[in-house]
């Protein structure tokens, strides 16, 4: 499944959280941080002595579960546009992650306002 994204701004200094193909969301400031964070979160079943053989391993995955997913290893910003395009990373917007006043509890003390009691 190819999809067609816009360009990630790696330079805006926010943060980009991505929700994986499989369940659970990874995020970071840079794609360093995200294939960091794939990395850490894949251990179990990608065993790797380093990023660039975790990434191969893990292109190498993608291909098999897709046959026309060509995922770039030479770079962490391609490795992570490419992991984008073919859907196995969705970009999380970020109205998604924040929260909203009629979604968030009150503590106890605190009045519906926010202002303690």
């Amino acid at each position: 499944m190819t999809t067609m994204t816009a360009p990630i701004n790696w330079h805006s200094g926010e943060v980009h959280i991505f929700a994986m193909r499989g369940g659970g969301r990874v995020w970071g400031k840079s794609p360093e941080d995200i294939v960091s964070a794939l990395r850490r979160d894949s251990e179990a079943w990608i065993p790797t002595r380093s990023e660039a053989a975790f990434k191969r391993s893990m292109a190498k995955r993608c291909r098999e579960y897709d046959r026309r997913a060509l995922i770039r290893t030479d770079s962490d910003e391609h490795f992570v546009e490419d992991l984008v395009k073919h859907g196995f990373l969705t970009d999380v917007p970020p109205e998604w992650t924040e929260p909203k006043p009629e979604n968030v509890v009150p503590f106890h003390g605190e009045s519906e306002c926010g202002e303690d009691e």
